[in-house]
């Protein structure tokens, strides 16, 4: 990191005034006469001068504005050359997850015969960000029976809130991968519904609240906790309660989790969460609640 032009000044001076030999570098010469107007006298008497305005100051604080502008440049190239390093192909997980983001619905995808890369002709214009419907990714190495490879787990934003992509969309994006991807990897593009949560909660309220107004307000609080678990992450029960607890108007013992059972959007059998749940799609969303308690999401309101 380049230093400060006073840094560099300061130790010029430092290093200069350390050597008093520097004082009777001149010729020992003609320093008699005249007393006064001799250049040798009058150069030395600057060598040795304090003042602040002393002419050997203001050379070194040129010198040291000059090597502030050098070191500033080296900061500069060291920058250009990371970002350049940032950008080249490494094929990780984080550069999948990259060049899926990138994907446009929509857009022919080009090849470059000089790069050797696939790229879009509108890419960064507004026209083509808009077709990016891969608003969300997840890039893992998996070994099961879908892959031995690269699970994508994909799924875009609509009406702000997560869905997965449509068939034409799903099929638009793996080919995209499959035409950019390093040879011999293999990849597997999936864009599923939300994962599941059911809950069955005991929640003790302050009872001079309006009951209508804490409900509303709980269960937008529960909605948003699993809406900002980061895309692919981890439910842990733990969180869920601290998040309903940390609610304007609950009371001790504040809430008991009866149970929390959740499943990938379409199936019928339900796992039990003790601490922490893996979503399959990437992502959750509460069933409604209701007054079944096999079927719905079921909160009894104790007021205290």
């Amino acid at each position: 990191m380049a230093r400060t032009i006073e840094e560099i000044y300061n130790a010029i001076v430092a290093e200069k005034q350390s050597f008093a030999e520097l004082d009777n570098l001149m010729p020992q010469y003609n320093l008699a006469p005249p007393a006064v107007g001799n250049p040798f006298a009058d150069m030395l008497n600057e060598v040795a001068s304090v003042s602040k305005v002393a002419i050997w100051k203001l050379w070194i604080y040129l010198v040291a504005v000059a090597l502030y502008t050098h070191e500033t440049l080296w900061d500069k190239f060291r920058e250009e050359t990371e970002e350049i390093a940032r950008q080249s192909i490494a094929g990780n997980l984080a550069w999948y997850a990259a060049q899926v983001k990138l994907w446009q619905f929509g857009s022919p995808l080009l090849w470059n015969h000089t790069a050797y890369r696939y790229y879009y002709l509108d890419a960064g214009t507004p026209q083509g960000i808009a077709k990016r419907l891969a608003q969300k990714v997840s890039c893992v190495e998996v070994n099961n029976a879908l892959v031995n490879g690269v699970l994508i787990k994909v799924a875009r934003v609509s009406g702000g809130i997560l869905a997965p992509l449509t068939p034409p969309q799903l099929s638009s994006l793996t080919t995209y991968v499959n035409r950019i991807k390093f040879a011999g990897v293999q990849t597997a593009v999936v864009s599923l519904p939300p994962d599941r949560v059911k809950l069955s909660l005991k929640v003790y309220y302050d009872g001079t609240l309006d009951l209508a107004v804490f409900k509303t307000e709980l269960e937008a609080g529960i909605e948003a906790y699993l809406r900002n678990i980061e895309f692919d992450g981890v439910l842990y029960l733990n969180e869920l309660v601290d998040a309903i607890q940390a609610l304007r108007g609950t009371k001790e013992p504040w809430v008991y989790v009866n149970s929390c059972l959740c499943a990938p959007n379409g199936q019928l059998t339900y796992t039990t969460v003790l601490e922490r749940y893996e979503p399959v799609s990437g992502y959750f969303e509460l069933v409604p609640i209701g007054t079944n308690i096999n079927a719905d999401t079921t909160i009894d309101y104790i007021p205290i």
